[in-house]
């Protein structure tokens, strides 16, 4: 079975969840028992799970409103007929809605209290008429609003209005730098010392403010290298560096971050249900930069449906989640523009708010009272393929009595004995329970990625040579193994050797624990682990998942003679078709998940 991957999040923080029986509580997220628990006439505890979610790190995802196609709740400043809201901003707690339709008989700026998604007024704009749309984006920039109309011609305006009350403003009326501007616009910096933002095409243009005032009515243009997408949003760091949403008419992108000067530097991480993204913001919540971003479940060139919002942490580029789970609807948002905001109110919450044009809009709150991640974050190394070089947290790797188990038999505990001569860990690495499938890494590699499992993408291969470079015979324990990387304390990869005493000394049961097919392995002392049917990566294809247990060992290939491969290592493979009883090869380029061990003490 081959499917290709669109989606894989990182779930590597469990949901705090307790369940309780005969006054015995066990938390899912701590990985703690009560005494009573440990008690030796305890022999099983059955327990139900909420299933994988794919929220990792916030512990409260809640909806504040949604007026969208899905929650089918409706109200006077969304979607009526041909009439879309186009574009919002957010300031002191409101947001500011463009309301248009094809004819202009209806474009308005709304204002709607952010918390409870009521309108409380609306700006004026009755001096707003020209353009293709009198008013098609806005901004906020300072203590002002501003909005632009949509045009190709020799009235491109940009409005301000200073508070709800006055009267638009022209900051700007000149000819259009380009065959088309307005359907997005961006900002930086404030009035005193700002820039407002459009993209078309292969260029950027910009427009400085100075004390309020647009200081030329010519912008400045910057040509953007390795880019082919139209109007979008832009995002700027504080270096001077800038991202460029993407457009899904000119393809699936990400986002692009470009140095100052226009040159590219690299992508988003490619870890959204779609990689198209027309709008991106970055907040900082707990000490964490997270990353926001629109996007489509659905986002065929005949489609562009059920938008969503990404969260995205950027210190380990892995998604916190998507919302809302199926969309805000199913009707081709043909403008194929959208809109975020996001603010840390004074609750301690992240607050995010999502605006998809003939779909609906909504708003969230995120909480997150957890700890996520390593704190000593290492150098990001952020490869085309949007991975980052981070330790994977390991918290929940908690010693537990081997006498307890699940309502499938499994042995719970993140080490298990299963009388063999090493102990496995009860669930794959990168993984929180025995019920999830765990990450892919390349042999020898550290870091865990979703695609490019080719020799292009291989850390050891040598592009010089066309060969894959020596690092040892056996790579369990040593700096090459991802396991003792990321969990140390006595973890490594498997050796051949243990891989093959798992296949041969113990009972291989197929069992579906909580709808996902796998294996029960029990060992010769009863307890056992399971192993989820993950399959592995060959360049981005996911290949055979639901078909096979697919785990890397340390062990390189040995031919009888004693020589060695230099791109072959073993692989544990288990399967209903394939019920190997010694383990097999393949070559270190590809994508397996790593089950690890721990010498017994």
């Amino acid at each position: 079975m081959i499917r290709k991957i669109q989606y894989i999040t990182f779930c590597l923080f469990a949901i705090v969840g307790v369940a309780q029986t005969s006054g015995i509580m066990f938390d899912f997220h701590t990985g703690e028992l009560s005494q009573t628990l440990l008690s030796e006439d305890i022999d099983s505890i059955t327990f139900s799970h909420g299933g994988k979610s794919n929220v990792a790190g916030f512990d409260v995802v809640e909806s504040v409103w949604n007026y969208s196609e899905t929650s089918e709740d409706t109200i006077s400043w969304m979607t009526t007929g041909s009439q879309v809201v186009n574009d919002m901003t957010l300031k002191d707690g409101k947001l500011y809605v463009v309301r248009r339709n094809g004819s202009n008989d209806d474009n308005t700026i709304e204002i709607v209290d952010a918390y409870k998604g009521t309108k409380i007024g609306s700006l004026n704009t009755s001096s707003c008429t020209t353009g293709a749309h009198y008013i098609s984006a806005i901004e906020t920039l300072g203590n002002s609003i501003i909005a632009c109309n949509l045009t190709g011609g020799n009235n491109f305006i940009i409005y301000k209005w200073d508070d709800d009350t006055s009267e638009p403003e022209v900051m700007l009326k000149a000819t259009a730098p380009c065959y088309r501007i307005g359907d997005a616009m961006s900002v930086s910096g404030d009035m005193e010392n700002g820039r407002i933002w459009f993209v078309y095409g292969q260029k950027v243009y910009y427009y400085s403010v100075s004390k309020g005032k647009i200081t030329s009515t010519k912008p400045t243009v910057i040509g953007l290298s390795d880019y082919d997408g139209t109007y979008s949003n832009v995002t700027v760091e504080a270096d001077g560096s800038f991202w460029v949403g993407s457009i899904h008419s000119y393809g699936d992108k990400l986002p692009a971050h470009f140095a100052a000067n226009g040159d590219l530097i690299g992508e988003f991480p490619n870890v959204l249900p779609d990689k198209s993204g027309t709008d991106l913001k970055f907040i900082t919540y707990n000490g964490r930069k997270y990353g926001v971003v629109t996007t489509y479940l659905n986002a065929l060139a005949d489609s562009y449906a059920d938008g969503v919002v990404s969260v995205v942490d950027m210190s380990f580029g892995m998604s916190v989640c998507y919302l809302p789970e199926v969309g805000l609807g199913g009707t081709r948002n043909t403008s194929r523009r959208s809109s975020i905001c996001a603010e840390v109110n004074g609750d301690g919450y992240l607050y995010v708010w999502v605006n998809v044009p003939f779909q609906g809009a909504a708003c969230y709150r995120l909480g997150n009272n957890c700890v996520i991640g390593d704190e000593t974050l290492y150098e990001n190394v952020w490869t085309k393929y949007g991975v980052f070089s981070n330790k994977i947290d390991v918290d929940d790797y908690i010693l537990f009595s081997p006498k307890l188990t699940n309502e499938y038999g499994i042995t719970l505990g993140a080490e298990v004995d299963l009388g063999l001569s090493v102990n496995w860990s009860g669930w794959d690495l990168g993984a929180t329970s025995a019920m999830e499938y765990g990450v892919h890494f390349a042999w020898g590699e550290l870091i865990p990625r979703i695609g490019g499992f080719d020799n292009d993408g291989y850390l050891h291969y040598n592009p010089n040579t066309y060969v894959q470079n020596f690092i040892g015979e056996e790579i369990s324990g040593t700096d090459y193994d991802a396991a003792r990387y990321h969990l140390g304390e006595g973890w490594r990869m498997p050796t051949k050797a243990e891989a093959d005493e798992l296949l041969q000394k113990c009972k291989w049961v197929y069992t579906v624990a909580n709808n996902i097919p796998g294996y029960k392995v029990i060992g010769p002392n009863g307890n056992s682990i399971f192993l989820p049917l993950n399959g592995h990566i060959v360049g981005d294809e996911l290949i055979d998942d639901g078909v096979h247990c697919c785990y890397w060992t340390g062990s390189l290939v040995i031919y009888s003679d004693g020589s060695h491969s230099n791109t072959n290592a073993n692989v544990l493979l288990y399967g209903p078709k394939e019920k190997k009883t010694e383990t097999v090869i393949d070559n270190r380029m590809i994508g397996h998940c790593i089950r690890p061990v721990k010498s017994k003490e």
